[in-house]
């Protein structure tokens, strides 16, 4: 029991230390070893955090390859854990990105919700977002919010959706 509680503990402390490790190499601009330790760190401890450093540097190619798709499933994964910096990111990268109306009211709807938890970027997005919705589209929009809002995020039509094909 002894040898159990302490390889626990042990085990705790390289976790946080591929965290910290990871944080000192981005400040220190070795960008590929912070992806290699927040990536190794997330593999037993995934947290918002942890998934939104990893989506921004995919999304800038940082360390590792530059791609898009990777980036907002990152985004997604953090986003449905409640990270407001992740939401407005992953709204902001299906706005540039958009194809169809879809990924604007899905833009719009991730954007809300970074937006109810007072992220002053996606409120300053989200307005930008919403002048370019026709008012049926904006109603839409809100509807799918409400409906996001009632499950959880990756459960959410049409989060769920772009889920399954950004982790294939």
């Amino acid at each position: 029991m002894c040898f159990l509680l302490i390889f626990v503990a042990l085990s705790d402390e390289v976790h946080a230390e591929n965290f910290s490790n990871g944080t000192e190499y981005y400040r220190q601009g070795n960008y590929s070893a912070a992806y290699k330790s927040w990536l190794k760190y997330y593999e037993n401890n995934p947290n918002g955090f942890v998934l939104f450093n990893l989506g921004f540097m995919v999304e800038k190619g940082l360390g590792t390859e530059k791609d898009i798709d990777k980036s907002i499933e990152w985004y997604l994964l953090a986003a449905s854990l409640g990270h407001s910096g992740a939401q407005n990111n992953l709204g902001v990268l299906l706005y540039e990105n958009r194809t169809d109306a879809e990924s604007l009211q899905f833009a719009y709807s991730v954007l809300a919700l970074a937006a109810k938890s007072h992220n002053l970027k996606a409120l300053q997005n989200l307005a930008v977002l919403s002048s370019e919705l026709s008012p049926n589209e904006l109603d839409e929009s809100k509807a799918l919010l409400e409906n996001c809002i009632n499950t959880t995020l990756l459960e959410c039509q049409p989060f769920s959706d772009h889920f399954k094909l950004a982790s294939k």
